[in-house]
């Protein structure tokens, strides 16, 4: 098993790999002048078990997302799960008004079409799980950031009072 880290996750792939005690690919990402997105995977994965690692925002990162499956899987790996630490456009997940695109289920299905399973942290609603094609699960960060909060955080600052 391989850790693919996408730009916008390289600590969370580098803690995970750590967990996992598992290597992580060197990955070569570019933004060009104009905003497009080069990728290019400069370790050996042919046959392996890959976990890409990569938030979908901003937008770019969707595209960067899509690359890294696409060279994952060119490369020959042997499996493809997507970690999505932040999914965004996961909030428009039905329609509220007629002619409206459904985000979180478009994206859902162009995601599993390039993977073996999907792994959201904390999404916005449950539901968004059964957007994908392939199999899909969640996990939540809340017991271990509510830990650290408990532990080093004095003082936890909202926005407003539904942020309590």
């Amino acid at each position: 098993m391989l850790i693919v880290p996408g730009s916008a996750s390289k600590k969370v792939a580098e803690d995970l790999s750590k967990l996992l005690n598992c290597g992580i690919v060197k990955v070569n990402i570019k933004e060009f002048a104009d905003g497009e997105r080069y990728v290019r995977l400069e370790d050996e994965v042919k046959d392996e078990d890959l976990i890409i690692i990569q938030n979908t925002y901003p937008d770019g990162n969707i595209i960067e997302t899509f690359l890294l499956q696409d060279a994952s899987a060119d490369a020959g790996a042997n499996s493809i799960t997507l970690v999505i630490p932040y999914y965004g456009y996961g909030r428009q997940d039905r329609k509220f008004l007629d002619g409206e695109a459904v985000s979180a289920r478009i994206l859902a299905e162009l995601l599993s079409s390039l993977s073996d399973a999907i792994i959201l942290v904390d999404p916005h609603k449950q539901h968004i799980l059964n957007f994908f094609k392939a199999p899909a699960y969640s996990c939540s960060a809340n017991e271990e950031i509510a830990k650290y909060l408990s532990e080093k955080v004095d003082i936890i600052l909202a926005p407003d009072k539904g942020a309590m």
